[in-house]
């Protein structure tokens, strides 16, 4: 039978087995989604499928990987740090290098997959203007752009698609169903398997199992009541050039709970939180807040300057209190450990965590792409001792959720 399949796959990294005798088999027609916890492995099979490991990292790579009965096949990522995957200024230069560099990317099929996500005026803008979901609708554009059949693996390729851009996938999984291509999508978020047609597996301790085998939900939340005003926005105007970006937005954030600010793609979050937390300054209006505000970047490996734990820790906290932090928290053992093997959430929990015991006047996360209530209940009780804890996303599921109140933007 045709299709995509990997047996007895292995992969280790500076001598630490990563990925442990994986095998499975996708048929020609459908599409994967694999699921885990941070750290399970999920990133690095999707390296390993497109050819990704880095030599420096003294990658051990066995196994059979093939395509239609063929081990010489295309093979395209979309990773969960976008930023490391842009070369260009903006997005049509970019794809403009890759027509000319890469022996199979098509420029004409890259303009029409634009044009599916909606992104045919934006190519001239620089991609540093994009947002999160537009980013990422540009490099899928970018990582389909092949002619005929082969294997796309997305590592939560779809984690900033608003409500409208989450419609589009049912057609866009039929439109690479019909090139030939078959799509791998990895993901934490339990809840996005139910909106599509995916075989499914689970990646556990460096192991595949077909379906799901734990409980999605084990924990409760209990939402607390917002206290007093924290801060306050009136009338916030910002442009980049002759670009209006906020216009005439204005808000309030509470103490004592988590506060949610949710909006489509492109409306505007991510650079509302960056003059929150005086990263872009040339704003018009008005804002009241009464301490400083720490920003977690939906990008987290940016904001951690230092190599491992303990000097991220350090950084942040000073060595005497650094490795009691770290014992507090659940990193005992860890503490040498490199940034870069925590999973995306969980580098987000670990900048977050950091941030709460600063104990700044507000915390903001943007676009978390954690959503479990144990972390929640974390943040809660940052909030709850006094704290203004604000989640930026775009899922409107996950601020009813856990967020007493909401303010949305256009």
């Amino acid at each position: 039978m045709d299709g995509f399949k990997v047996n007895d796959l292995n992969l280790s990294l500076n001598e630490k087995k990563i990925l442990n005798d994986i095998s499975f088999f996708v048929p020609r027609g459908e599409h994967a989604f694999f699921t885990g916890e941070s750290g399970s492995g999920k990133t690095s099979l999707v390296k390993s499928i497109c050819g990704l490991i880095p030599d420096f990292d003294k990658g051990v790579l066995s196994g059979e990987i093939k395509f239609n009965n063929f081990s010489d096949f295309n093979s395209c990522a979309v990773l969960r740090d976008l930023y490391s995957q842009i070369l260009g200024e903006t997005a049509l230069s970019e794809a403009l290098f890759y027509g000319k560099n890469s022996s199979f990317f098509s420029y004409e099929l890259f303009l029409k997959n634009c044009s599916f996500w909606g992104l045919q005026d934006k190519l001239k803008l620089k991609t540093s203007f994009f947002s999160a979901g537009e980013l990422q609708k540009y490099l899928i554009s970018c990582a389909c752009a092949f002619e005929g059949p082969g294997v796309l693996a997305f590592d939560e390729a779809f984690s900033h698609f608003d409500f409208h851009s989450l419609n589009l996938i049912p057609r866009f999984l039929e439109k690479i169903s019909s090139e030939g291509k078959i799509l791998c999508y990895f993901s934490s978020k339990y809840n996005l398997q139910k909106l599509f047609d995916f075989r499914l597996f689970n990646i556990s301790s460096g192991r595949v199992y077909p379906g799901f085998i734990k409980n999605l939900k084990e924990n409760k939340f209990i939402k607390p009541k917002p206290a007093s005003e924290a801060l306050m926005c009136e009338k916030i105007s910002f442009s980049y050039g002759d670009r209006k970006i906020i216009s005439d937005f204005s808000c309030v954030f509470y103490k004592g709970c988590i506060n949610g600010l949710y909006g489509p793609n492109g409306c505007g979050k991510t650079t509302f939180a960056k003059i929150l937390a005086s990263f872009l300054k040339g704003y018009e209006g008005r804002i009241n807040v009464p301490g400083k505000v720490f920003l977690i970047p939906s990008f987290p490996y940016a904001a951690l300057p230092g190599q491992t734990l303990y000097e991220n820790a350090r950084l942040f906290l000073g060595a005497q209190k650094a490795g009691e932090f770290l014992s507090k928290k659940g990193y005992k053992g860890y503490e040498n450990c490199f940034v870069s093997y925590l999973g995306y959430s969980n580098a987000q929990k670990f900048i977050a965590r950091l941030a709460m015991e600063i104990s700044p006047c507000c915390i903001i996360i943007d676009e978390p792409l954690f959503d479990d209530d144990v972390f929640f209940n974390e943040i809660s009780s940052y909030a709850e001792k006094g704290g203004c804890a604000i989640i930026i996303s775009h899922d409107k599921e996950m601020i009813n959720c856990y967020c007493s109140h909401k303010e949305e933007m256009r």
